[in-house]
């Protein structure tokens, strides 16, 4: 079998072919799939142009152009805000109550 390494969070991960096979499937199933929203009823961001190169690669290898870029990236951060969602609600909570701290300090009529 062959290894690969992929790094990732300043880690090295060795995997098998077989392994490295089944997470592109994964990847491919999660990211590079048409969105049934259109990009007309969402928001202009700038991206920095490297990424956007990597995103247009990407997206041109899809077979006979089926997405976008903004399928791409919309798949992408639903699935940031799906996996990280206990931990963005967590650091939302915290902020606000430090806010709540702080404004509770700074109010001269208390």
């Amino acid at each position: 079998m062959q290894e690969h390494e992929l790094r990732g969070d300043s880690r090295t991960v060795s995997l098998d072919s077989g392994t490295l096979s089944r997470k592109v499937s994964n990847y491919e199933r999660l990211f590079l799939q048409p969105v049934k929203t259109a990009a007309l009823h969402g928001k202009a961001i700038y991206v920095r142009p490297e990424f956007h190169q990597r995103i247009q690669r990407l997206v041109r290898l899809v077979d006979d152009d089926k997405i976008s870029m903004y399928s791409y990236l919309d798949r992408v951060l639903e699935h940031h805000f799906a996996t990280f969602n206990e931990e963005i609600t967590a650091w939302c909570r915290s902020r606000f109550q430090a806010l709540s701290r702080n404004l509770k300090t700074t109010l001269t009529w208390e």
